[in-house]
């Protein structure tokens, strides 16, 4: 089932066309917090908006 799952969303993704342009702005979101706010020494990633 999850090979399956898989495949249709490879198959989706393969047939959305190229982005007209690059991702300009990369946000920093924090890691297991349900808040935007961040305290010095939290984890955080940069999710592109």
């Amino acid at each position: 089932m999850k090979s399956l799952l898989h495949a249709k969303l490879n198959t989706h993704i393969e047939s959305m066309p190229e982005p007209s342009w690059p991702q300009s702005v990369f946000m920093p979101v924090v890691v297991d917090k349900p808040q935007t706010k961040y305290k010095k020494g939290d984890e955080l990633i940069y999710w592109p908006n």
